[in-house]
């Protein structure tokens, strides 16, 4: 059985995707570690101090922890370029940049 659509319903699937999108800039743009849409970050036993570091406590420019991003460790945003596309475009970002945050 499918989910019946009203306005709340897609409201709410667009705040969880602008959330998802959000964490892979983030992720992108601080995090010095490699991306793949498929994979995410692929949190290896090399990379998993930085990873948690990330996740708990980031030191970056934002000062603030992204315990959000977490999912992505290991697993991907399959949305990120359609998303992303939406957002230069305007169609839910005012012409933001390629690769900004959306709020």
């Amino acid at each position: 059985m499918c989910a019946t659509r009203n306005a709340q319903s897609c409201k709410n699937k667009w705040t969880y995707l602008k959330a998802g999108y959000n964490h892979v800039v983030y992720i992108k743009n601080a995090s010095g570690l490699s991306w793949s849409d498929a994979d995410g970050v692929e949190v290896s036993n090399e990379t998993k101090h930085i990873w948690e570091q990330i996740v708990k406590v980031s030191i970056s420019l934002y000062l603030h922890a992204r315990p959000g991003a977490k999912p992505f460790g290991n697993k991907g945003f399959p949305h990120f370029e359609t998303i992303d596309e939406m957002m230069k475009n305007g169609k839910g970002g005012k012409n933001k940049p390629k690769g900004g945050f959306v709020h």
